[in-house]
């Protein structure tokens, strides 16, 4: 091995500080031969299933000293910008002032100095950046910026310290970067983010019944010099597009340039592949066209076993199950991606920040009105718009003369147009107090809280235009919603409550739904699923009640007009009593604060509904007093494999989306009051009925038939150790929960001389409330337990002599 292509095995200790996870890649002198044509490999994985394959990064150290090349295997954490100046336009290089990275830096307004940087082996550059784990991004811009990838989840680079196989060169880090530490790359910045965001129409629609592996297996079964007509060769990539959502681009690539003809076609493959994503019609070639085509090759056993195989029919119920999981995760994403989210950067003048520009000046943060983006510093908002520059003419002296005649004159100024709007020279600068999401409210509103003026980044709900058969279309989601609830009003009341989240976003009803049933799989998640689509960027499905009870939860809540919980039971246990109390506070509260890990700080309107689904009877806290939760029941068993295979299959079509909402806008909701309390349904009733204990039950026995409205509380206590088994430690909420209330107030027993005491415990709330009793002597109070004491005593005399 010569010097010049000797691996670098200590390249590998920043990304192992960091704990990237380094991958084994060939040698880079290895090739493998299709049809007489040599292909160099020393880029690609060793194994075909390196995307789930457990590595231990600290073995890639030994398999590099042995001079085979390592790559880092990242995650959706992970943003790395691939440069490759072969790419570029002729004539551009990294070296020339103009270029695609160029553009790029000056488009987003990023810094690349400030990331660690690998100058590859072919003269390009992997910026290592990080960024949120739910922001989805494109794999290129096509020919807006030609010689630029941008790689996270599902992808692979080559590591420092490997050897490019056509230069020889090394990877290694640039020095004058900063250097990667155990703290991880930073944050892409926001410009960066939102030109390669992903948006909802452009993620590829459904599919993802494949991996990567899976799709290398089956495109191996295949011959791609029998492709090269371009119908057949674009339907088999679409196909592989649809199978792996998207997610097979790398494999696909080095399969098509198999082919020697299109051997060094690999780049413009690429682009044809992320031209895919810009498809969002919905109808479109499946990965069921892929197993055709390997079935008609002769090759259906290269097709891999997947729940989601052409015949549903025969799929069990733990399989269906697994389908729903994945389906979930599709519909979690669509349900909180905001739609200002998606927007891509724009130029601004001055008078288009005096006009769309907010400055929120108790936070120092800025509110585009226009996306509604929001930005923690007026530097991070000039950032976000650097490629928007303005000339300013130098000051005048302020006592009118020509200024000081030595020197060279001042010049005039290129700024950042930001820069020059938050000076507010003229006075003209919108500027409020705070920021918050007021559903139904204008732009500039009253504040949730204190006095001043709040910025209001909600946007009006929009809706694609419903075709003209919309009734027939919805009929199947409706009908799917009186199935799903059978008693009584039950599937009315539910259609009214959620056709009133779309015709007043901003009135929140004082119910809350929960559904019960011990049957999985009934189909209550599709409904969640379709409304995380009527309502995207406001639903946040998949919600642990644990997370909000705990209080750890918070910023998921943020802007949503949907909470949908799956399988909660937070019903029992000793801590049931606070949670009843926090499920309250965040059901009903009227507003609450958000402080998001990225972006400005707000006070939002509580306008988020909750709809929750149990299999468990103890699902909530909730006691006959309660008036939040409304209760139903689902059917026990679940309708054949085929009419949830139509179902999941319908709700990918937009224009069935487009129907339910204008069903849901149509709906007739003048008999609706959000302000009604939630009924006593035979549901809830049971549901009480269980969560009942026995504790709870004598209590309610005892303060009924006690003689006064206020009790003793070692009557209380002498009662409960005499019916019940054991001593409640929580006993303040017992009595609570059964109707009675533990005050302060204290009085002497009698007998004692005073040395002992008795605390006054309500037990009903008729004539009596904390206020009274607060201001009654302790005396008087203890008059009228006594009398109730000896009437009590004497009536259980009087039963035991009968």
């Amino acid at each position: 091995m010569t010097g010049q292509s000797k691996t670098q095995p200590a390249e590998l200790a920043p990304l192992i500080e960091a704990g990237y996870q380094l991958i084994p890649l060939h040698n880079h002198a290895y090739e493998d031969e299709h049809k007489g044509k040599r292909r160099k490999r020393g880029k690609s994985p060793i194994h075909g299933n390196w995307t789930k394959r457990p590595y231990r990064s600290a073995d890639q150290v030994d398999h590099m000293e042995t001079g085979d090349n390592v790559g880092v295997r990242l995650t959706a954490a992970d943003l790395i910008l691939d440069v490759d100046p072969r790419n570029f336009p002729e004539g551009e290089t990294l070296d020339t002032s103009l270029n695609p990275f160029v553009d790029l830096v000056l488009w987003t307004g990023m810094d690349p100095d400030q990331f660690p940087t690998v100058v590859t082996g072919g003269g390009g550059l992997h910026v290592y950046m990080t960024k949120p784990e739910g922001v989805s991004t494109r794999d290129s811009l096509g020919e807006d910026f030609p010689g630029v990838e941008f790689k996270s989840l599902g992808r692979q680079v080559v590591a420092p310290g490997s050897i490019h196989p056509d230069t020889l060169r090394p990877y290694t880090w640039d020095r004058d970067r900063p250097e990667l530490d155990a703290f991880g790359a930073d944050p892409a910045p926001d410009g960066l983010l939102d030109l390669v965001r992903r948006p909802d129409g452009a993620a590829p629609t459904g599919g993802g019944e494949h991996d990567q592996e899976e799709l290398a297996v089956m495109l191996e079964a295949l011959d791609p010099e029998d492709f090269q007509d371009h119908a057949d060769w674009l339907q088999l990539m679409q196909a592989s597009h649809h199978a792996t959502a998207g997610d097979g681009r790398d494999e696909f690539i080095e399969w098509c340039t198999r082919d020697p003809e299109y051997a060094d076609h690999g780049t413009i493959i690429g682009l044809r592949w992320d031209s895919l994503h810009a498809d969002n019609k919905g109808a479109r070639v499946t990965y069921k066209t892929l197993h055709k085509l390997l079935r008609d090759a002769g090759a259906e056993d290269a097709i891999p076993q997947t729940p989601a195989a052409d015949d549903f029919d025969d799929l069990d119920e733990e399989t269906l199950s697994a389908l729903a999981e994945r389906e979930r995760k599709e519909d979690r994403k669509i349900g909180e991606t905001s739609v200002r989210e998606r927007l891509s950067v724009r130029r601004i003048d001055l008078k288009g920040a005096k006009r769309d520009l907010v400055y929120v000046s108790l936070a120092g943060g800025v509110v585009d009105l226009r996306s509604g983006r929001a930005w923690r510093t007026v530097e991070l908002a000039a950032t976000h718009f650097a490629g928007s520059r303005m000339t300013v003419e130098p000051e005048k002296p302020k006592d009118g003369g020509d200024g000081p005649k030595r020197g060279r004159p001042p010049q005039p100024k290129e700024i950042r147009v930001v820069n020059v709007w938050v000076g507010d020279r003229n006075g003209d600068r919108k500027t409020v107090d705070v920021m918050t999401w007021a559903p139904g409210r204008r732009a500039i509103c009253a504040p949730p809280e204190g006095r001043g003026e709040a910025v209001n980044v909600w946007s009006k709900l929009t809706f694609k235009e419903a075709p003209k058969d919309w009734t027939e279309r919805a009929a199947k989601f409706v009908n799917h919603v009186r199935w799903l609830l059978p008693d009584g009003d039950d599937a009315d009341d539910f259609l009214d409550w959620i056709a009133h989240i779309v015709q007043h976003p901003g009135v929140l009803p004082h119910t809350a739904w929960l559904m019960i049933t011990s049957k999985r799989g009934v189909g209550r998640n599709w409904v969640a699923s379709v409304l995380a689509r009527v309502l995207a960027g406001h639903a946040a499905l998949g919600v642990d009640l644990g997370d909000v009870l705990g209080g750890s939860f918070n910023e998921r809540l943020s802007e949503k007009l949907l909470l949908v919980v799956d399988e909660t039971r937070e019903g029992s246990g000793a801590d049931r009593h606070r949670k009843a109390n926090k499920l309250q506070k965040v059901i009903t509260e009227e507003h609450r604060e958000i402080n998001p890990k990225f972006g400005l700080k707000s006070v939002q309107y509580n306008c988020c509904r909750f709809l929750m689904f149990s299999n468990f009877m103890d699902a909530l806290p909730i006691d006959d007093r309660d008036r939040r939760i409304r209760v139903a029941y689902n059917p026990e068993s679940v309708r054949a494999p085929s009419y949830y295979r139509d179902l999941y299959e319908t709700r990918r079509d937009p224009q069935f989306v487009a129907s339910v909402a204008r069903f849901l806008r149509e709906r007739d909701l003048s008999s609706f009051n959000p302000g009604l309390p939630a009924p006593m349904t035979d549901a809830k009733r049971s549901v009480v009925e269980f969560l009942e204990t026995e504790e709870h039950r004598e209590l309610k026995a005892l303060f009924a038939e006690w003689p006064a409205d206020l009790i003793g509380m070692s009557d209380v206590m002498d009662h409960l150790e005499a019916t019940c088994d054991g001593f409640p430690s929580n006993l303040k909420f017992i009595v609570d929960e059964a109707g009675g209330s533990v005050t302060q107030r204290r009085f002497n027993k009698r007998g004692s001389g005073g040395a002992k005491k008795d605390r006054v415990v309500i037990a009903r709330r008729g004539e009596w409330d904390a206020l009274r009793v607060k201001r009654e002597r302790p005396a008087v109070m203890a008059k009228i337990i006594d009398a109730a004491r000896a009437k009590w005593r004497a009536r259980e005399k009087a039963t035991e002599d009968d």
